[in-house]
């Protein structure tokens, strides 16, 4: 935290479908209006499609594309359920496969970064189980 002016940077993980990432994209605006910075992961083509940052907020709104790996029978463009062909039940598995393990690599990553860049908080969709635990490690506060 930024002892001097009392903001905070959180980090914030939006499960991949357009209803979680909307609902996180517009907390993360109203965080950010309130002086604190936030970063939200996103897929690249998540962040083409839903995510722009206000001019105004450019330096307190940030977003990390995190890009999917190759999951077997995940289909080569999907990056939301809205991508999943119908019914998408038996795919969603893949597409949480895909999820955990790179968004959990991801978050690790900007939890060991650099003391002054790491987040205060992260705040976490449901998919995101795994985020308390590595929050916990690196004495960051979790809420979902």
């Amino acid at each position: 935290m930024d002892t001097n002016s009392g903001s905070m940077h959180l980090v914030m993980v939006p499960w991949l479908a357009f209803g979680h990432i909307l609902a996180f994209t517009e907390l993360a605006r109203r965080i950010a209006l309130q002086g604190h910075r936030v970063t939200l992961l996103s897929t690249p083509r998540n962040t083409r499609r839903l995510i722009g940052i206000p001019s105004d907020l450019a330096g307190l709104e940030n977003v990390v594309d995190v890009p999917l790996p190759r999951v077997k029978r995940l289909p080569e463009d999907a990056e939301a359920t809205s991508d999943l062909d119908l019914p998408s039940d038996d795919l969603r598995p893949c597409l949480r496969r895909a999820f955990d393990a790179t968004f959990s690599a991801k978050l690790s990553d900007i939890l060991q970064g650099p003391e002054a860049s790491r987040p205060d908080w992260v705040l976490i969709d449901y998919a995101a189980y795994w985020a308390p635990a590595a929050a916990t490690r690196t004495a960051c506060r979790a809420r979902s």
